[in-house]
């Protein structure tokens, strides 16, 4: 097994929100996500779903990171017909391979991070925030049949290499 002793996250968040519909929010909406997200500012899109303009309105995620104080692989051998395993046992329960271990959780906790405080998430929260107020009962752009905004695809550019570089 793997256990991880003290995971730390930190995440830096600004969100602008809308004074009026804030002030004013009905009560039986406390628990409906989407009527929080309705009272945030919505950034502009262009017509693939990504943010033009003002870049640092409605929800935008500044920083996220991930660290672990200690990464340990644990093998427990009920019935061990192999002196390898065992061996193997030991050796992942030494202090070396524990810092080799965390050490490794660590660069995937970073690259895990860079992967979502990119644009991928930003432009997910965009999205979000643009299809709240449509999915909010007691908003006035509320629409029961609402099944999400539809955007253009966008295509990626071929690249080469292995996307495991980072291990």
């Amino acid at each position: 097994g793997l256990s991880l002793e003290n995971v730390a996250v930190m995440l830096e968040v600004l969100v602008q929100i809308i004074e009026t519909p804030f002030l004013n929010f009905p009560l039986q909406d406390v628990l409906n996500l989407q009527c929080w997200l309705a009272t945030v500012v919505t950034p502009s899109l262009d017509k693939f779903g990504i943010r033009v303009g003002e870049p640092d309105s409605g929800i935008v995620l500044k920083k996220l990171a991930l660290a672990v104080a200690e990464a340990r692989l644990d093998i427990e051998c009920i019935s061990c017909s192999s002196p390898l395993i065992v061996e193997m046992s030991s050796k992942l329960g030494s202090q070396e391979a524990v810092d080799d271990t965390t050490a490794v959780a660590n660069m995937i906790f970073d690259y895990v991070s860079n992967l979502l405080g990119g644009d991928f998430v930003q432009s997910g929260l965009d999205k979000l925030l643009n299809e709240a107020a449509m999915k909010c009962p007691n908003s006035p752009s509320y629409n029961q049949n609402f099944l999400g905004l539809k955007y253009e695809e966008l295509t990626s550019p071929e690249k080469g290499g292995d996307s495991y570089g980072f291990l």
